[in-house]
């Protein structure tokens, strides 16, 4: 026996995607030291995604849980009202497993692309930073670094990123950080560690994800759910370990991203 390894995702409406994110998979069982079992939760979907997960799943440990809500499908938006129904999903999600008494836990959003490299670092990472809980991947999403100019694309998941003094992070930037020795450890492939961070892509302790559990009031679905994983240790974002999202261009205001770019350097030129 490997050691085990629950996953945990998340589906809507998913049937673009599905094919490359279940290869992802597929890659990721070609470790074979690893015992994988699969926890997805489904609503809502109007297309063949749950025939299509029940399929994979059949010669496979986990279980899909799907229902029918009529829920409000939100689009990517910072609602309050979609970060309290994403914080209900993601606890039935993990619910699935019950228990939970594998060794690690990997959450992922299922329209990121990652591969078995990803997977192998972060847990190189989680078994040997000090004090780790929790290692969470480096978002890329086709926007360019507009703050600094650094780089052809950005950190993307800002949203749910605090800094390891829980100060909100910037977007449209290299490295999502204001904090400079942040930044410089970035650049040189060092781990930071963050009192927030998911990048669509974290693998973290069972035992401290049974500790836990999703909740949202002012914050991403994230935040407060990263702020109690670290009571127990240390979250660290990897920028070695590249996933990627893909954004629609064509409903990205470049100008208004050029304008938050210009106030966030202002304010990191500021701090120091």
């Amino acid at each position: 026996m490997g050691q085990k390894v629950s996953v945990f995702s998340i589906w809507r409406d998913s049937a673009k995607d599905i094919d490359q994110t279940l290869k992802q998979l597929e890659d990721l069982e070609s470790l074979k030291r690893f015992d994988f079992s699969y926890y997805f939760y489904e609503n809502d979907s109007k297309d063949n995604t749950v025939e299509i997960l029940n399929k994979w799943l059949s010669s496979r440990s986990g279980e899909l849980k799907s229902e029918s809500l009529n829920a409000q499908k939100f689009g990517s938006t910072e609602d309050p009202k979609r970060m309290k129904f994403l914080v209900s999903c993601r606890n039935k999600c993990k619910g699935l497993a019950k228990e939970n008494n594998s060794d690690y836990s990997l959450i992922f959003d299922s329209d990121i692309k990652f591969n078995k490299e990803n997977f192998k670092l972060q847990l190189q990472r989680l078994n040997n930073l000090e004090s780790a809980v929790m290692v969470t991947a480096n978002c890329r999403q086709n926007l360019p670094d507009l703050t600094f100019g650094f780089d052809s694309c950005s950190y993307y998941d800002v949203y749910a990123f605090r800094d390891r003094c829980g100060s909100k992070g910037m977007y449209f930037s290299d490295c999502p950080s204001y904090q400079r020795d942040d930044q410089f450890d970035w650049k040189i492939g060092k781990p930071i560690i963050t009192m927030s961070s998911f990048g669509g892509f974290a693998i973290l302790r069972s035992e401290v994800f049974n500790k836990v559990k999703w909740s949202a009031d002012i914050h991403c679905d994230h935040v407060n759910m990263c702020f109690d994983i670290s009571r127990y240790g240390n979250i660290y974002c990897d920028p070695k370990s590249k996933v990627y999202a893909n954004i629609d261009l064509s409903k990205v205001n470049l100008e208004k991203c050029a304008k938050t770019s210009k106030l966030q350097k202002e304010k990191h030129d500021n701090l120091f």
